[in-house]
């Protein structure tokens, strides 16, 4: 290096050169990093970074009418559909591409809503408005004030849909089975199932049929008919009185020809989650039986005092499948050994979005049945597992 630098007509000691190369590679560095900067700040300037989507389609700004609820997702995701409820800190959400969605209420960025819902808030408050949720608060547009009023978002128990048509409010299914043998036996057997809620802010309506008809031979071998009507008034999101509900029931191979059960009560919900449901109900009523023979002497009808305790319980086993499962018991306070029970469960099992294949096993048992006119006594227990298909809306 040194006959380089002779060459070059530079001279310097040994002593001389680590000063000299330091300060050259200083230099070097002080451009590079000069050239960084200037890089940087163009890429920033000719390809800015891409900002979050800050679109709503029913943000404070935008008043204009919505043709779709829209909802969007932890992760920024918008889905489009119809609100169906909010529930126990459950947002059910109808989505145009992925079906009905059950969505925790805390998880859920915004919500905007085409139509008017009814809002039910901690301080017992019922309002009625189009909303726009966001994180923290709940906006109002309908409510008579220059741009809305906005409420706590954590002040709301539940909502639901305001709509006009009645029938948009009830849920339910119906099912069917039938079984036909014909050769050395002739047999008939026909099964139908039909369960309906209708739920508003406050009130829940339930209703629920059972038939059963059998014929072999010709000769009818079993048929009874099962109704119950009930309503739910909710005190508060777990707890709810039963101002009335009603029973109906009808089997002659039972000896009973007509049972008629009004009755109240109270009901609580222990566990109240899209996949698991169990509530607890008590109760009391009175029962008016109308028996199909009796013996000769014996009065042809009964009347009691029934003291009723049930639970019930809804739980969904995997994605296609659900199980219910009921029982109820009715203390006879007139004749303490008649002590009805009724036990049901049934499996749903998806076949498409509103068929399912239905597998029901249900326990009936009367603790005193009536002793029929021949001298006869009817069993005290019946059982029953059916299949068929039902159909839900």
């Amino acid at each position: 290096m040194n006959i380089l630098m002779e060459a070059a007509g530079i001279s310097f000691t040994d002593s001389q050169a680590f000063p000299v190369f330091k300060s050259l590679f200083m230099g070097i560095l002080l451009r590079i990093s000069y050239f960084a900067v200037i890089f940087l700040i163009l890429s920033f300037s000719l390809f800015p970074a891409e900002q979050e989507d800050s679109w709503s389609p029913g943000s404070p700004d935008r008043r204009s009418v919505l043709s779709s609820d829209w909802v969007k997702l932890e992760n920024g995701e918008w889905l489009v559909g119809s609100f169906l409820s909010l529930r126990d800190g459950y947002l059910f959400f109808d989505s145009d591409e992925f079906g009905e969605l059950s969505l925790k209420w805390q998880d859920l960025k915004e919500l905007h809503t085409e139509g008017k819902v009814v809002l039910v808030l901690l301080d017992g408050r019922v309002l009625t408005s189009r909303v726009s949720v966001f994180p923290d608060s709940i906006l109002l547009k309908d409510v008579q004030k220059s741009g809305g009023e906005e409420i706590a978002r954590d002040s709301v128990i539940s909502m639901v849909p305001a709509s006009g048509k009645w029938w948009e409010l009830w849920k339910g299914r119906i099912s069917a089975g039938v079984n036909l043998r014909k050769g050395n036996t002739d047999q008939f057997d026909f099964q139908m199932l039909a369960e309906s809620v209708l739920r508003t802010a406050f009130n829940r309506f339930n209703f629920s049929y059972a038939g059963n008809f059998s014929k072999a031979q010709g000769v009818s071998i079993s048929g009874s008919n099962n109704a119950r009507v009930s309503w739910n008034y909710f005190i508060n999101h777990r707890m709810y009185i039963i101002p009335i509900a009603y029973d109906f029931l009808s089997d002659p191979f039972k000896n009973i020809r007509q049972q008629h059960t009004p009755s109240a009560g109270f009901g609580y919900g222990i566990f109240n989650r899209p996949s698991f449901e169990w509530d607890v109900l008590g109760g009391a009523g009175y029962r008016y039986l109308e028996y199909s023979s009796v013996e000769s002497g014996q009065k042809p009808f009964s009347q009691s005092v029934v003291l009723q305790v049930g639970t019930k319980i809804t739980a969904d086993i995997n994605d296609r499948t659900e199980l219910n499962f009921n029982y109820n018991v009715n203390f006879d306070l007139i004749n303490l050994k008649n002590i009805v029970q009724s036990l049901s469960t049934r499996i749903f099992v998806d076949i498409t979005n509103n068929l399912e294949l239905d597998v029901m096993f249900t326990w009936d048992r009367v603790g005193d049945p009536e002793k029929r006119e021949d001298g006869s006594l009817p069993e005290k227990d019946d059982f029953n597992l059916s299949s068929g298909v039902s159909f839900s809306f």
